[in-house]
């Protein structure tokens, strides 16, 4: 119909009137596009770390400074049970996705991790290669990993397993665990 009512009413100034609104709408959708590849680029990157990860095995890596976008604190207020967790990720994650943007992650603090209260997270968050928006650094530096295999409900374990070998191996755990589900 937009192409009939210019054909009906052509001028040159309609012409590029209609032109520049065919250029804004193309670029919308490749907009969308690159944020849909970008999104299968990321899938394909975390299975594939999730299909090759070794779920037996804690060691140290050294990882780079990462720049991060934050949430706000979390509460036990607004995420005390699965629907507002759920409310609060979704908003976040609206907020961030982009092409210039991580999947959402979350961070654990070290004391709800020693209390055993490993569904309680203080954020949520995104890596950005975008300095100027972020809000937050994940510090360079060594860092105890595993790689946690199964539902949530049996979480507790992982972490056990790395507190445990923190522990034995006389490593001081910092502030924060960062969580990155590979395989959701």
């Amino acid at each position: 119909t937009e192409i009939k009512k210019y054909l009906d009413e052509r001028t040159p100034e309609k012409l590029l009137q209609f032109s520049s609104q065919k250029i804004e709408e193309i670029d919308q959708k490749i907009r969308e596009l690159n944020l849909a590849k970008h999104l299968l680029n990321e899938t394909i990157a975390f299975t594939n770390k999730g299909l090759h990860a070794n779920y037996e095995e804690i060691a140290i890596e050294e990882q780079e400074e990462e720049c991060l976008i934050q949430s706000e604190l979390l509460t036990e207020e607004n995420t005390k049970d699965y629907i507002g967790w759920i409310w609060e990720f979704n908003n976040f994650e609206n907020r961030t996705l982009s092409e210039e943007t991580s999947f959402v992650s979350t961070m654990l603090s070290i004391e709800n991790i020693t209390k055993g209260n490993y569904y309680n997270h203080s954020y949520f968050f995104v890596k950005t290669k975008d300095k100027s928006l972020s809000n937050a650094v994940k510090p360079k530096g060594s860092y105890v990993v595993a790689y946690h295999h199964g539902s949530l409900d049996t979480i507790g374990e992982t972490y056990d397993r790395l507190t445990n070998y923190c522990d034995q191996n006389r490593l001081q755990m910092s502030e924060f665990s960062y969580e990155e589900s590979l395989l959701d």
